[in-house]
């Protein structure tokens, strides 16, 4: 075979493989755009009650073997189950909750940031960008967003205009309306309203660390009962009640109560904590 005719034969494959990688995307793009996420979150949903009761049934069984109690045992089980749906409800909005208090976490500290550089008379693109690059964890992120918006093209005040949109917190909606005011007026006294904001935000915070101090007694009292006094009276129970009371507890429960229900006790009541300690007060 000739040099020319090798030559013509690669030119005729690649042309082929692009024709039918072309045909092949276009075959992907037509099965994207004529998906239905419906069916695929019917199917999901089904799957998802399906590890539930499997779940729960599992619970149901070490219950019931265990405490040899079958109504104890279903009880345990319909607990499990209802939980993982309470779970699954709730679960979007306390993420929701955290990212806005994530976001007010930061955003005093910010808003000082940004009153400085004002009067210092910083062009507004700038200020964005610094705050976009500083470490203001999920605050910085939604800066970086505004900052991506200008640089496409966006007005200053439709980007912000546009965060405050997508944005379920009221402080931080209320300083991105400051700050399009700040851009349309150029004056100090906006830079100072931002001041009062962030000195609001601070105020805040204080009370809501006084209110979690006072809670954090009455909870570190629940868990020093739960894991210190109620295990060494179960223990002092059944001594005295296989003695006098006549009371059947299996060596199995007398084993897996202390070492497997207390130390649950125990890390419920850490969750709980957890989950309750305000944003402001976590590193």
């Amino acid at each position: 075979m000739t040099k020319k005719a090798t030559k013509k034969l690669i030119e005729f494959k690649y042309i082929k493989f692009n024709k039918f990688d072309f045909k092949f995307n276009q075959i992907k793009i037509n099965q994207i755009q004529n998906f239905s996420p419906i069916s695929e979150f019917n199917f999901n949903s089904k799957n998802n009650l399906l590890i539930k009761l499997l779940i729960s049934i599992i619970v149901s069984s070490i219950v019931l073997f265990v405490f040899n109690n079958f109504l104890f045992s279903l009880m345990a089980g319909l607990i499990c189950f209802v939980s993982f749906i309470l779970l699954e409800k709730y679960l979007p909005l306390l993420r929701e909750k955290k990212r806005i208090e994530l976001i007010e976490k930061e955003l005093p500290f910010a808003l000082m940031q940004i009153s400085i550089e004002i009067n210092l008379q910083a062009k507004f693109e700038i200020i964005i960008k610094r705050i976009a690059d500083a470490n203001y964890g999920l605050l910085s992120k939604e800066f970086a967003l505004i900052y991506n918006e200008i640089n496409s093209g966006k007005d200053i005040r439709q980007a912000l205009f546009n965060a405050s949109e997508k944005t379920k917190s009221l402080a931080f909606k209320k300083s991105l309306s400051q700050l399009i005011q700040c851009y349309a007026s150029n004056s100090k006294n906006n830079s100072d309203n931002l001041k009062k904001i962030a000195i609001e935000l601070f105020s805040k915070q204080k009370t809501i660390a006084k209110e979690f101090s006072n809670k954090l007694v009455l909870i570190s009292l629940v868990f020093i009962t739960v894991s210190a006094i109620i295990p060494a009276f179960f223990q002092a129970f059944i001594v005295l009640g296989s003695m006098f009371l006549n009371l059947s507890f299996s060596p199995m429960q007398a084993l897996l109560i202390p070492i497997l229900l207390f130390p649950a006790l125990d890390l419920i009541i850490l969750i709980v904590i957890k989950s309750k300690t305000p944003e402001c007060l976590k590193a």
